[in-house]
């Protein structure tokens, strides 16, 4: 009724079942919580509305993102908060392999849609993903590394969740063959650009105490 000319539904790399491999857009699909059920049900939304009225509907299915201004519930937020007020942390082991996008690239995947309205088809969708997933350890001690940190890092002495993802990757050929997209930024880069934020807005909130 709006004459909408796109509309870009956000979903998540959790409606896939879990694979050792990266996952393409047409793999099974098998919801990993009751959130990710949900955004299944708005992908299918979605399709229904694409081919039943002709609305140009898009999913971009996000792989775990990461960067300034995060969530402070999630690990990358998490992780920096305790390497900086804790002596030490009880972890898990540590193994899993996910597959991390910086901010800064799944917002230039929405401008990469946005721009290219007259190349999108409805009903299709993408993975914004980067293809190499990196071990919780390894992000964990480049953390510690970057910060200076003197918290020992406990691996192995919490237990894993009942429905632990070990490994999590998404192949991006889709969007960057349609779309021109791939992510611009490592995963060294994008920690450090995090801490560097993080640090600032620390240096903020102190300002503000004393003034």
């Amino acid at each position: 009724r709006n004459n909408t000319n796109l509309f870009i539904n956000t979903s998540t790399c959790f409606v896939y079942k879990n694979m050792d491999r990266p996952l393409i857009e047409s793999d099974q699909l098998e919801p990993l919580n009751l959130y990710a059920l949900t955004k299944k049900q708005s992908e299918d939304t979605c399709s229904y509305y694409s081919s039943k009225y002709g609305l140009k509907a898009i999913t971009l299915r996000l792989f775990p993102p990461y960067g300034p201004g995060d969530n402070k519930r999630r690990l990358i937020p998490f992780l920096l908060d305790k390497l900086s007020t804790s002596s030490s942390l009880p972890m898990n082991t540590g193994e899993q392999m996910w597959d991390f996008v910086f901010v800064d690239d799944i917002v230039d995947a929405y401008h990469r849609v946005i721009s290219s309205i007259k190349n999108i088809e409805p009903g299709e969708i993408y993975n914004v993903s980067t293809g190499n997933p990196i071990k919780i350890k390894k992000i964990a001690a480049l953390l510690s590394d970057y910060t200076d940190s003197n918290t020992i890092l406990e691996w192995g002495k919490n237990p894993h969740r009942e429905n632990e993802i070990w490994h999590l990757s998404g192949s991006y050929q889709l969007l960057h063959n349609k779309l021109g997209w791939k992510p611009k930024h490592e995963i060294v880069d994008g920690l450090k650009r995090t801490i560097a934020w993080n640090n600032q807005n620390l240096e903020s909130i102190k300002s503000e105490r004393y003034r």
